[in-house]
């Protein structure tokens, strides 16, 4: 019941870019947890003179949590978009790895340089992970 009854080429131009654009934002979201960590590293500089008590500086220099159930969820949205739409728009594939790259790499970066030890996960997570993915395949043939 929308203004477009079936994929015209002004679906495309309306719904596809606005797909193609929040696509091209997630690929750079991960660069934003690079920057992140890159100001909390300044700010604790900053700061740490003006603590009076070392409860204080301990808060301070205590480094965030690494959430990993959030990344993963960040990372299976990027895919399943890529795959349920690659058929009619093929640049998002050439997103999809690039994307990944970056996750990989920045969250690398941040999880060991940034982040508190992470406590010891299951490989529950991994392996809901690898269940959902043939989900997104049968996505896919859908669209």
């Amino acid at each position: 019941n929308g203004i477009f009854s079936d994929l015209v080429f002004e679906w495309y131009v309306v719904v596809g870019g606005s797909i193609l654009l929040a696509n091209l934002f997630q690929t750079l979201c991960p660069l934003l947890g690079l920057t992140a960590a890159w100001v909390g590293k300044a700010k604790r500089c900053c700061r740490s003179r003006r603590q009076k008590t070392s409860q204080q500086l301990r808060e301070l220099y205590t480094p965030p949590h690494f959430e990993l159930a959030m990344q993963h969820a960040q990372q299976l949205c990027v895919i399943f978009v890529a795959v349920m739409f690659s058929a009619g728009m093929p640049l998002l594939l050439a997103f999809l790895p690039v994307c990944l790259t970056l996750y990989y790499w920045v969250d690398k970066y941040v999880l060991l340089r940034t982040c508190r030890v992470p406590p010891r996960y299951s490989y529950d997570l991994a392996r809901w992970t690898a269940r959902l993915l043939p989900c997104a395949l049968w996505l896919h043939s859908l669209f």
